[in-house]
């Protein structure tokens, strides 16, 4: 699974939003409790969600068995935040989903979200024993709902279902695989889950004699890459990166044979 993806279209303006059904820009910071969501395992029973000291907990037993397949869930629901992530996600205009997560005492080997929608299901998945993430630390897992970038998830039917799952969704699961060893409790906490919308470019004007675009609903703190290429397709060349420190950005740049086009990028899972 890659955990690198585009999380914006080349100077794409942000459109219409279509109507909500309830879903809502929004961020659960779980400060209070857990506010409705629930947990559910599957493939096993060893896990358990609760609310501990400002962000949901889930600890899995110890088990004395050879395996342990479980899959355990933090689910929302149309009960869960108000209702801020049920219904159409599409009113973020080109929406983002994302959420902290710190691996207390071991890196499983999957991390997925699904949005279900009726019969409908579809799936994002991280394996982050595979990408150098750490104990003890968190990190922000971002996911962008992007027709045009569906090489990396898993749907119950067909990728046409996309656009009616994301306009519709009756559940969302952050969903963990136990890691091991399993004969040891092990602890994954999530906070922060949010509904946003991805960061894009919004205009293109000069400061002075220098142009500039303007990137806006940037996530602070989070690092971000800017490419350039010289056509449609094209190959895609490093520019700048930085550290986003509020939600937008004005950057000038001197035009060259390579800069005809511009375009956001960021690690999916990254330090927070």
């Amino acid at each position: 699974m890659n955990c690198r993806h585009s999380v914006l279209s080349i100077l794409a303006l942000l459109g219409a939003a279509l109507t909500a059904q309830g879903a809502g820009v929004y961020t659960e910071d779980f400060q209070f409790g857990l506010r409705n969501w629930l947990g559910t395992n599957e493939s096993g029973s060893s896990g358990t969600w609760d609310w501990d000291s400002g962000s949901p907990r889930l600890t899995f037993a110890p088990v004395f068995t050879p395996f342990d397949f479980t899959e355990s869930s933090l689910i929302a629901d149309k009960y869960s935040s108000e209702g801020y992530f049920y219904g159409s996600y599409f009113v973020a205009g080109y929406p983002m989903l994302g959420f902290d997560v710190n691996f207390e005492t071991a890196v499983p080997t999957l991390l997925r979200v699904d949005f279900y929608s009726g019969t409908n299901h579809m799936s994002r998945g991280w394996r982050p024993d595979e990408e150098g993430i750490v104990t003890q630390q968190w990190y922000r897992a971002l996911i962008a709902l992007d027709a045009n970038d569906l090489d990396h998830w898993t749907f119950s039917s067909s990728s046409d279902d996309f656009e009616d799952i994301a306009n519709n969704v009756e559940r969302l699961a952050i969903t963990v695989k136990r890691p091991g060893p399993i004969n040891q409790t092990q602890t994954v906490r999530i906070d922060n889950v949010f509904l946003a919308t991805a960061p894009h470019a919004t205009a293109v004007r000069l400061l002075g004699d220098t142009p500039a675009i303007l990137w806006q609903y940037l996530r602070t703190g989070l690092t971000y890459q800017i490419e350039t290429t010289a056509s449609l397709p094209g190959e895609w060349l490093p520019y700048s990166t930085f550290i986003a420190t509020n939600a937008a950005l004005s950057l000038e740049f001197t035009p060259t044979t390579n800069s005809a086009f511009f375009r956001l990028t960021t690690d999916a899972l990254q330090p927070r």
